[in-house]
């Protein structure tokens, strides 16, 4: 499912053109490759200890995260996936039994109490989605801004590398080069089916 980067553009028609890209790719091209990325993630060094990571829910069109998080089930890993929480995010745990119900985009977040949400600071790694990237591990997102927002805490600790932001898209939806701006945070690493891009780096 390799393409070519889209030349960037303004915000809103990129934004357009990502998620026609994204949905008009077959889902059986999908799926193989959110598996392919899911393969890629446990590659990460950054996945290889801690006890818990952070994923979300697939929508679609998106890489089906579904993969990853069995897969960290299986490994023993706590999971826990973002609830919205005003205009950031908290991180609710997530089994395989838990309650969900669909927040104001429409996106499910598990019926959990707010004593069980954790901080984004408090998390070792996130796997987040997006809908556009670049070869420096730019992000753009849905243009809420709630990960920015939620994670706007590593652009005032510039030492600081946790939690690893690590953003997971098909290679159709890399951008020549996003515009960036001062509250924009960047990823760690994005995976795609066919590669791993480390931030400052572009090995394969």
């Amino acid at each position: 499912m390799s393409s070519a980067p889209v030349p960037a553009s303004p915000a809103p028609p990129l934004r357009a053109e990502l998620r026609r890209r994204r949905l008009e790719a077959p889902a059986d091209s999908r799926e193989l490759a959110s598996r392919q990325i899911a393969r890629r993630c446990w590659q990460l060094p950054a996945l290889a200890r801690p006890a818990a990571l952070a994923a979300y829910l697939p929508m679609p069109g998106e890489v089906d995260c579904l993969w990853l998080i069995r897969a960290a089930w299986f490994r023993g890993r706590e999971v826990l996936v973002p609830v919205l929480a005003g205009k950031r995010l908290r991180f609710a745990p997530l089994s395989p039994d838990t309650r969900l119900q669909p927040n104001r985009f429409g996106i499910p977040e598990p019926c959990v109490s707010s004593s069980e949400l954790r901080n984004p600071r408090d998390l070792p790694v996130v796997i987040t989605p997006l809908l556009g990237f670049d070869a420096d591990c730019n992000r753009l997102g849905m243009g809420g801004g709630f990960y920015d927002r939620s994670f706007s805490f590593r652009l005032r600790h510039r030492e600081w590398n946790r939690p690893q932001l690590i953003g997971i898209a098909f290679d159709l939806q890399q951008v020549e080069q996003l515009p960036t701006q001062a509250h924009d945070v960047r990823l760690d690493a994005v995976v795609t089916e066919s590669r791993t891009l480390l931030r400052h780096s572009s090995r394969q």
